[in-house]
């Protein structure tokens, strides 16, 4: 619409909807903020424990790994420098102890 002028914004709808990120169980979840994200993603993790270890791995839909970091044992929260990725969309694969949750991460 020319009359916006080019501002515009964007609402993105889905199955998560995140109401709080405070431990409300013993389950284990992860939520990527924001996404989209264009410069930096935060991962935060509600773990059901603090003694396995976290892993965190960022891999592009070619296949390629373009991060990986282990996350300290008391730590539930991870910022992610984005700048270096190109657009698009990647996949989050985090890992604490035998669980799992792959989530979509869209760079733009």
């Amino acid at each position: 619409d020319p009359n916006s002028k080019g501002h515009r914004f964007d609402i993105v709808m889905g199955i998560e909807v995140i109401t709080s990120i405070h431990p409300s169980n013993n389950r284990f979840q992860a939520y990527l903020l924001p996404n989209p994200a264009q410069e930096q993603v935060r991962i935060s993790i509600q773990k059901p424990d603090n003694v396995a270890t976290t892993n965190i791995r960022i891999v592009s839909m070619a296949g390629v790994e373009v991060s990986n970091e282990k996350l300290a044992t008391d730590t539930s929260e991870l910022d992610i420098n984005l700048s270096q990725l190109s657009k698009g969309i990647y996949l989050v694969e985090i890992t604490h102890g035998t669980e799992r949750i792959v989530k979509r991460l869209i760079v733009n």
